[in-house]
């Protein structure tokens, strides 16, 4: 293999802030399916132990509150009667790999 072909195999294994972009992108989806689907369980084990949600006057900490708080979401609207749609998201990503979500979400009722 010549230079610029390790070069550029060596880039390719670097994940760059696109890559990071759509990563945030496919679990912010993720999330939205598995509320929508009333799947507590599956909403939860996005987040470490620790994780935090922040939302519609919610701050929810730790897996099994998390898990608790998508179950109730899913007994105030059974699965399939809600729909979120995503729009607009805005994504930082620091050097730190830290990153924000700035975005306009949309809940629609009914299948």
């Amino acid at each position: 293999m010549g230079r610029s072909a390790r070069a550029r195999a060596n880039i390719s294994t670097v994940a760059t802030l696109s890559d990071d972009r759509d990563e945030i992108r496919d679990l912010y989806a993720r999330y939205c399916l598995l509320l929508d689907a009333g799947a507590a369980a599956g909403f939860a084990a996005l987040y470490t132990d620790d994780g935090e949600f922040h939302g519609g006057g919610d701050h929810v900490v730790g897996r099994r509150a998390l898990e608790e708080y998508a179950t109730r979401l899913a007994a105030d609207a059974p699965p399939g009667t809600l729909h979120r749609f995503v729009a607009n998201l805005v994504i930082d990503v620091d050097v730190d790999g830290s990153w924000r979500i700035a975005r306009r979400d949309y809940i629609a009722d009914g299948a």
